[in-house]
């Protein structure tokens, strides 16, 4: 099969990257501040590929009234004329799904949702910035401490998606880019794992893999950077839940210092009820929970796994290289 296109636009209009799952992994995972988990170090790296299982309200493991809902959103955004013939219909499935799990499957808001979506996409230009977009400034963004990337899969095939805040300087950041440019960025990444990514962990793994395990890596954030970046967050945040839903199955932010719970507090309050119930906040004894979902050959080094990239410098290596089926 040829990787799926992507070039609708809505020629018609109607008048949030998170939630979604795989398979878990079986086992407690513990949440809150600590993330404190009573596993032994010396057990990590004994996880397996879990046998998969489709979860409720993706392809393959829907309800009769999800069917229905999916058949009624398909045909009403054909009619529209905003869906486009030439995708693969097991690509335009997962992409309504999506909608659709977003909205609790309400077909009149997930279309809604999707045209909106579809709109803002073309507003942007997005066909352009998939194909010429250069986030050049990466590495200066990187040195003030924002490093974002994908890197090998976890236990069930999905892409794992790391965003790397430790020792994040939220000024010089933005001394070197802009909130724009930010959002770009995002976007592009977001829609190359839509188009590619987890195209290529479905032929890989011979079942369908529709979004990702996130990881945030907090270290050191402290509330002065939080509340500097504070409103340009809540903006990333809105236009990624609303023209990206459903891209992150499990997300785990690590490292969280004991101050963390009072961001959390305010961030929270921004996500639908839906995508805060699938983010846990761990400690810096994170490990026996990340190492439930990786295994530690495709986990970096340094962040406790054993991944280095074949590289002498191996945290830059895990960084850049980008590693995983979609490379392969």
């Amino acid at each position: 099969m040829a990787p799926p296109s992507v070039s609708s636009t809505p020629r018609r209009s109607f008048a949030n990257i998170f939630g979604g799952s795989l398979a878990v992994p079986s086992g407690d995972e513990k949440s809150g501040a600590s993330g404190r988990s009573s596993r032994r170090n010396s057990d990590l790296g004994s996880s397996t590929r879990q046998t998969y299982v489709t979860p409720p309200g993706h392809q393959g493991n829907l309800s009769v009234d999800q069917k229905k809902a999916l058949d009624l959103i398909s045909k009403q955004l054909e009619e529209a004329g905003a869906v486009s013939l030439q995708n693969p219909p097991h690509y335009q499935e997962a992409q309504l799904l999506r909608f659709l799990r977003a909205r609790n499957f309400d077909v009149e808001a997930a279309r809604d949702m999707y045209l909106c979506a579809e709109e803002w996409k073309k507003t942007i230009g997005m066909d352009r910035l998939y194909s010429e977009f250069r986030f050049t400034e990466r590495e200066d963004v990187a040195k003030f401490g924002w490093r974002m990337y994908f890197h090998k899969t976890d236990t069930t095939g999905r892409p794992i998606f790391i965003q790397d805040l430790s020792g994040l300087d939220a000024e010089k950041v933005f001394s070197v880019t802009t909130p724009d440019r930010i959002i770009q960025n995002f976007a592009v990444t977001l829609e190359h794992a839509v188009r590619r990514r987890y195209y290529a962990c479905t032929k890989a793994q011979g079942h369908n893999v529709d979004d990702n395990y996130m990881v945030l890596n907090v270290q050191g954030l402290g509330l002065g950077q939080f509340w500097t970046m504070k409103n340009k967050l809540q903006e990333l945040l809105t236009i990624l839940d609303n023209n990206f839903p459903e891209l992150s199955g499990r997300v785990h932010i690590i490292n969280a210092p004991f101050l963390f719970s009072t961001a959390w507090s305010c961030i929270k309050g921004w996500l639908p009820a839906h995508t805060a119930e699938k983010i846990n906040i761990l400690g810096s004894d994170y490990m026996p929970v990340v190492s439930q979902y990786v295994d530690l050959d495709s986990w970096p080094a340094h962040l406790g796994g054993r991944c280095k990239c074949g590289h002498d410098s191996p945290q830059h290596a895990c960084e850049t290289r980008d590693p995983g089926p979609w490379n392969q």
